[in-house]
Formats: structure tokens, C-alpha cells, sequence
């Protein structure tokens, strides 16, 4: 079984300009399949271990972090960096180590279906906002 995942990075540079950029990029993937590559990590951020119709449960890397203002985080917590992710509900991590804060959205869109065009690519495009 495959799953589709959408992804939202936003990069906030904390040094001037202060500028904004958010990338949108989509994955499909199976069980213990890797995704979102990122250099600040040295590697793949999200890990996908289990799928089914309804959830997905993924891990994360641990210099990221669950924000916890979200309504029910707490519950969908499995294990130290791993999570449940009920499809279509959008979760934040967050990266706050280096020169640039790094916000990342993840949505579970469910199965991939191979004869829907919609998803039938990996698609990505990247959005600047000047802030």
C-alpha cells in the first residue's frame, strides 16, 4: 500500500532581510520509506511506518519538534518522535537550531490510488513571501 503526504516548508530567516519562503511538495510513499529530505538534518525528516486508510503513523527526527498548541497532539503521540496522523489533519513540527527557523506542515491525504491523475505525480512548487 502507498500513502500520499503533502508537505509545507516555510523558512524564516532570522537575520535581515527576514525574508519568507514556502515550498509545497507532495510524496507518495510505502512502509518504512523515508521522505522530505533536508540538509539541516544531514537526511530525511519524516519516516513513514505504518499506512492504512484512515491514519498514518510516521516518525520524525528529533531536532524536530511537535508543536504541542495543537488540539489533541498529545493523544496522537506512539512513542518519543513518532506520531499518528489522521488523514487529512494537518500537523507542525518544528526546527529552531540554526540561522533560519524552519516550520514544516504535514497532511495525510490517504491512500494513493494509481488511476487518479490528481495524484498521480510527485509534484512540488515553491512560493516566496516577503514579510
Amino acid at each position: 500500500m502507498e500513502g500520499t503526504f503533502e508537505v509545507t516548508t516555510t523558512i524564516n530567516r532570522w537575520e535581515p532581510p527576514f525574508d519568507k519562503t514556502n515550498t509545497v511538495v507532495e510524496y507518495i510513499g510505502t512502509e518504512n520509506e523515508e521522505f522530505d529530505e533536508d540538509a539541516t538534518v544531514k537526511g530525511n525528516v519524516f519516516r513513514i511506518v505504518k499506512l492504512s486508510a484512515d491514519y498514518a503513523i510516521i516518525s520524525y527526527d528529533s531536532q524536530y519538534t511537535l508543536k504541542q498548541n495543537q488540539f489533541g497532539s498529545q493523544e496522537l503521540m506512539i512513542a518519543a518522535q513518532t506520531i499518528k496522523v489522521p488523514k487529512n489533519m494537518e500537523l507542525e513540527f518544528s526546527y529552531m537550531w540554526g540561522s533560519k527557523g524552519i516550520t514544516k506542515k504535514i497532511v495525510y491525504n490517504g491512500k494513493y490510488v494509481e488511476d487518479n491523475q490528481e495524484n498521480s505525480e510527485t509534484n512540488g512548487y515553491e512560493t516566496s513571501i516577503d514579510n
